[in-house]
């Protein structure tokens, strides 16, 4: 059984973004949570992308012996923070400051979805 998803997102033969799952930690303890990570290039956002690829990705990580999924998402990233939501992701907690761009602070909001 795979322990992680890595997938490509295509669009007319162009690299459109990718997806990925990976165990949260290396410890055997924690085999059952996995961290996901999504990334779309600019053109490719609020189109409905990044649903199907969510989509894709929870239902093969039903298919797994996993029961929680684990992310972190900028807190100013209000489209992605509400497509999670949607999804039935559910804010743990924040790491105040935790990203730095130029003088200015972000937060990070960690989310879980439990399947």
């Amino acid at each position: 059984m795979p322990d992680h998803l890595l997938a490509v997102v295509e669009w007319s033969g162009t690299f459109a973004g990718c997806g990925r799952l990976f165990p949260f930690y290396e410890n055997a303890l924690m085999r059952h949570v996995v961290e996901l990570g999504m990334f779309l290039l600019p053109p490719y956002r609020e189109q409905g992308y990044g649903r199907i690829l969510l989509q894709w990705m929870l239902d093969w990580a039903r298919q797994q012996p996993l029961e929680k999924i684990c992310l972190q998402v900028l807190a100013t990233n209000l489209p992605v923070l509400h497509l999670y939501q949607s999804f039935g992701f559910n804010e743990e907690g924040q790491l105040r400051k935790q990203v730095k761009t130029g003088l200015t602070y972000v937060d990070l909001i960690q989310m879980a979805y439990w399947l």
